[in-house]
């Protein structure tokens, strides 16, 4: 009996080395990931330039008499205008344009270059509080620093802010795109770009509320937040594109706020890509049999465009591709590797390690190496029936 039991083990541990020449895809020994880089925006936006404006000094307005060298009576249909101008904010306050305790006047802020390069703690293009019937229009806010404010906004009634340009540079720490801090009412943030902020637009603080706020058709690219709505009532965020938000952040949060709706806002996330492998004729990958590797790609910009590699030189027959077939031309193991990038550039990658046999020979599709299996099991039944007659084993 005891000599059945080693037969029966030796049986067990040969197992193994008959199904070896069968594998099909092994699991890479680092599993196959998906990655993604980041570049600048690329969006395509071309923004105007300093010199296309007239240089003019900061703007400080704190009561109504600031307004008289501005054109325009301060009525709904002849507001008065601060149009054409360029700022540089390096100033310490860094704030290009301040405007404070004005409630009867109609102001617009319309076609102006802000750079925003200030040494103050955080540059500001447009700063204004307790104001009523304000509009920053068709303006380009373009930042050097990665500490500023487009657009802030306290204490305000009937403003729109609007068709603005808003670039950040990469990663830019503290940066928001629009900030409508506290106590605002009847705002309207429609149709602005905003490009690599930190936060793209930031409405409410703890208390007291923003109420009747609107922000529709903004496009808003590579933040770490697209939205932040704090404490805020009855908000309209509607056809929003919100673009390639960082993977450790969100696209839209909501706190403390009620009566927010949301329609047909858009979310491209950035570029992922995952590898599906499977023989085209059989279950076994070998030199006789094409193989397809499929790539799934989620997020990214289109059009996107596919570049695979293979340690096999000779196996891939399209680069260009979704999908492609390989035919393998030696045995061993193999890793394919497949990148995709996006319209803006940004890349992802997958790989996958595959373990491919010499058979060039088959049956029905299938490497004779598959049929050895079958072959050692007959031997080992065989000889483990001649053991047990020896011993006197059967019945």
């Amino acid at each position: 009996m005891d000599k059945q039991k080693v037969y029966i083990v030796a049986c067990l541990l040969l197992l193994p080395l008959a199904i070896a020449g069968t594998m099909v895809v092994l699991p890479s020994p680092v599993p196959a990931r998906s990655n993604y880089v980041i570049q600048q925006s690329l969006d395509p936006v071309n923004v105007p330039r300093p010199a296309d404006y007239a240089t003019h000094p900061i703007i400080d307005i704190e009561s109504p008499a600031d307004l008289a060298a501005f054109p325009g009576n301060g009525t709904p249909t002849n507001p008065k205008m601060i149009s054409g101008y360029s700022f540089t904010g390096s100033y310490t306050p860094s704030i290009c344009i301040l405007i404070q305790n004005v409630y009867n006047d109609c102001i617009v802020i319309a076609n102006c270059y802000f750079v925003l390069n200030g040494s103050d703690s955080v540059a500001m293009g447009v700063d204004a509080s307790n104001v009523v019937n304000l509009t920053v229009t068709n303006n380009v806010f373009s930042a050097n620093r990665d500490e500023f404010v487009g657009v802030l906004l306290w204490n305000t009634t009937d403003v729109a802010v609007s068709g603005n340009v808003i670039n950040s540079p990469p990663d830019a720490g503290t940066s928001t795109g629009v900030e409508a801090y506290m106590n605002n009412s009847r705002l309207s943030i429609v149709g602005n770009t905003i490009l690599s902020p930190h936060v793209g637009i930031f409405v409410g603080t703890s208390t007291p509320s923003n109420v009747n706020i609107n922000i529709t058709g903004n496009y808003i690219s590579r933040s770490y937040r697209a939205m932040d709505i704090y404490s805020s009532q009855t908000v309209i965020i509607a056809s929003n594109s919100i673009v390639k938000v960082d993977p450790n952040g969100y696209p839209i949060g909501l706190t403390g706020s009620s009566g927010v709706s949301q329609v047909n806002n858009t979310y491209i996330a950035y570029p992922s890509v995952t590898l599906t492998v499977w023989p085209l004729t059989s279950n076994v990958l070998n030199t006789s049999s094409p193989v397809t590797f499929q790539g799934n790609c989620t997020g990214g910009n289109p059009p996107l465009t596919y570049q695979w590699t293979c340690n096999d030189s000779q196996a891939i027959n399209s680069t260009y591709k979704s999908t492609v077939q390989i035919q393998f031309s030696t045995a061993g193991w193999f890793k394919v590797v497949l990148t995709i990038t996006d319209a803006d550039g940004d890349t992802a990658t997958a790989n996958q390690i595959v373990n491919v046999s010499s058979s060039n020979t088959s049956i029905a599709g299938y490497p004779l190496e598959f049929f050895s299996l079958f072959a050692a099991m007959g031997v080992i039944f065989v000889t483990w029936q001649a053991r047990r007659k020896k011993f006197g084993l059967t019945t």
